[in-house]
């Protein structure tokens, strides 16, 4: 490819910003060049660089107004030269990128310009980046399927006698695999994230297309990319509550904070989270000890934090299960520690709701009543608690308002379901609290018979709202009957 060729390529490729850039460039530079470069470039611009191969070299020497007497050898070496400021212009730009991603555009537009010598380079520096570069997220595999495909297509352009054969085989298959890495991150993350919505798997036709991924996931051993690794295991326990082993395989990674502060570590502990809740409403009470130790490391993650502020869900979640896990000190720690990351706004109801539940369970009800009474019935993401603890309240305070609350409770739920303000998962969940409460209420500590009959029906009904406390309640009646 002659200079002239090469040339107009390089020309014709620059954008807008680039030949604005360029003019510049050559502004800085013409103290050390021929002062000719610079009319002859605006020569070329003129003509929308569109006859730097064809046009007249007579022509280019006048319009450029060169002095001496021309010749072929003076017009070339003045477009050698334009071409070297074109060439040193590109590799500038190459240094001043610090971003891997602009990096790989600028490779992919060296190869456009057919300027494979600075191509070659900066290639050679791309693959030594990839030595020290953690590999975890899609936008890396699409990093690596660009540049292997940008080495391939080269490559192929130089292998006119098969020279280069066994490599370009190679090649194509390191490039596939980086794109079905690329592909099935994002295809896994989205069933995880539509199981974790929906809970369980809804259909038939939805559990086929789910062990079909899988299935393709495992034949290709893409397992071994550990955040599609983390999202297989996330929807194995998902799509069966039961697969225990690959969802510890998850809590791993997440223990280790493998996906350290990205958008994937957030929705994995969600899911480790709302797998965990599963677990407990079904009576698997182990799992309270887990979800505890998963809302502490999640302190240490910034995504769940908004402005510096943690999410209320979070705040409440942790005390709750860290006062189920009887861990009260460290509640009261908390609360006290972490004051400053309540959102202000609601920080006052929220820390009214926090202490009310943290005083129940130092059983000084009075001023759990109290806290509990500065938190609005309607506040949102409290609806539903909120009215679970004052039936707790008044059942531990022997309140005569116990039956007409369980009963307004009740009626709230009917309605607001109806409406489609709470799922039917929640449903269930608070009714069955409300009807085992009436009977543990009703059933005399004398009446030990009924009072076993009321523990093996909190032990097995799922969902059920407040498992814990009503077996603490059911166990302290029967504990009372005289042998």
């Amino acid at each position: 490819m002659s200079n002239k060729t090469k040339l107009q390529s390089c020309l014709l490729s620059l954008d807008e910003q680039e030949k604005t850039s360029f003019k510049r460039y050559l502004k800085l530079n013409k103290g050390l060049r021929n002062e000719n470069i610079e009319k002859l470039y605006q020569y070329y611009s003129d003509q929308n660089f569109e006859d730097v191969n064809s046009v007249n070299d007579r022509l280019v020497f006048r319009k450029v107004n060169m002095t001496g007497k021309f010749t072929e050898r003076s017009i070339n070496r003045l477009v050698s030269t334009l071409l070297e400021l074109v060439q040193d212009y590109f590799v500038v730009k190459v240094v001043s990128y610090e971003n891997f991603d602009k990096k790989i555009v600028l490779l992919k537009q060296l190869y456009e310009r057919h300027l494979f010598d600075l191509f070659s380079k900066q290639l050679e520096s791309i693959e030594k980046d990839f030595e020290n570069l953690e590999i975890k997220y899609e936008n890396d595999y699409l990093n690596l399927y660009n540049v292997f495909t940008l080495k391939f297509d080269y490559l192929s352009n130089l292998n006119k006698f098969n020279k280069y054969e066994n490599e370009l085989n190679e090649l194509n298959q390191i490039r596939k695999y980086y794109h079905l890495a690329y592909h099935y991150i994002i295809t896994l993350r989205m069933i995880a994230l539509d199981l974790n919505q929906n809970y369980l798997i809804r259909s038939k036709k939805d559990k086929l297309e789910v062990e079909e991924t899988l299935k393709i996931v495992r034949e290709l051993e893409l397992q071994a990319v550990p955040i599609i690794d983390a999202y297989a295991n996330t929807i194995y326990s998902f799509s069966n509550i039961e697969n225990e082993p690959q969802f510890y395989n998850l809590l791993e990674y997440l223990e280790n904070r493998k996906f350290k502060d990205s958008e994937d570590e957030k929705y994995l502990f969600d899911f480790a989270l709302n797998y965990c809740v599963l677990k407990i409403s079904t009576g698997s009470n182990s799992y309270y000890q887990l979800y505890f130790k998963l809302n502490k490391l999640i302190l240490e993650v910034p995504l769940f934090y908004t402005s510096g502020y943690l999410f209320d869900d979070t705040i409440k979640n942790i005390v709750i299960i860290g006062l189920r896990c009887g861990e009260l000190d460290w509640v009261e720690y908390f609360l006290e520690t972490y004051d400053d990351k309540f959102q202000p706004k609601r920080k006052e109801v929220l820390q009214n709701y926090c202490y009310a539940i943290l005083y129940f369970h130092q059983k000084k009800y009075s001023e759990s009543l109290d806290k509990l009474g500065g938190v609005p019935l309607e506040t949102e993401h409290f609806k539903l608690p909120i009215r679970a603890n004052y039936v707790k309240l008044y059942y531990e305070t022997k309140n005569d308002s116990l039956i007409t609350e369980m009963k307004l409770f009740n009626e709230f739920l009917l309605n607001n379901n109806k409406n489609g303000s709470i799922t039917e998962f929640q449903l269930n969940q608070y009714k069955s609290f409300i009807s085992i409460t009436k009977k543990l209420n009703n059933t005399f500590k004398s009446e030990k018979g009924k009072l076993i009959k009321v523990m093996e029906k909190i032990n097995n009904t799922s969902p059920l709202a407040e498992r814990p406390w009503l077996l603490e309640k059911v166990k302290e009646k029967i504990g009372k009957v005289k042998s």
